[in-house]
């Protein structure tokens, strides 16, 4: 008899800008806590909640992203944002995703922060419906899950680092080696990012 199994996709979307070791911690407890056979990073080209600041070109950030996949052999990148013209809805991400791995178990994987949003997000229902939510936990701690939802908690490390304060170390000429993979570090230096607010176009 044929052997027949479903498989466990994980989606982590972000800006992603930059990548961090927070990032880097998340995707790898996900993957493990969860038993994923696929994680998939999915930078977006515009997060509708960051509309009208300006990210790093999408090109080093997708870069930097492909970086992170040599940290486990699961590790995706998916375009699937960065090839829209528009502002990223996680439900369309979600239904593609759905639509491509039809028989998976789909797992949105969030941190805390978002989590607190979710009721916010354009059509979080829907997306409740598509998958299941992996919350990671941030300072504080997650608390109540809402009723509604059969999220997941993923226990690691706890998260104390945004690429918002990355790119304020780095304006500050501080050293980055705490925070960010080494070659996530080498490539910010390569290509002069963050340095003084504004995104080099190089």
């Amino acid at each position: 008899m044929k052997r027949t199994t479903t498989r466990r996709i994980g989606i982590f979307g972000g800006t992603f800008d930059p990548p961090h070791r927070g990032h880097l911690q998340v995707a790898l407890v996900a993957k493990r806590q969860l038993k994923l056979d696929r994680l998939f990073l999915v930078p977006a080209r515009i997060s509708p909640f960051k509309e009208g600041r300006k990210s790093t070109p999408m090109r080093h950030r997708l870069n930097m992203v492909r970086a992170l996949q040599k940290h486990d052999s699961a590790f995706r990148v998916s375009l699937y944002e960065l090839n829209r013209r528009r502002v990223s809805f996680t439900v369309d991400t979600i239904r593609y995703f759905r639509s491509r791995f039809k028989n998976a178990e789909i797992f949105l994987i969030i941190g805390e922060d978002n989590f607190r949003l979710f009721s916010r997000w354009h059509a979080p229902d829907e997306i409740l419906r598509m998958c299941r939510l992996a919350v990671y936990r941030r300072k504080g701690g997650i608390g109540r899950l809402p009723a509604r939802t059969d999220a997941i908690t993923l226990n690691g490390k706890m998260v104390d680092i945004s690429s918002t304060e990355i790119r304020a170390i780095r304006r500050a000429r501080q050293s980055m080696k705490k925070w960010v993979p080494k070659e996530i570090e080498q490539y910010i230096v390569a290509h002069a990012l963050y340095r003084n607010g504004r995104e080099t176009k190089k």
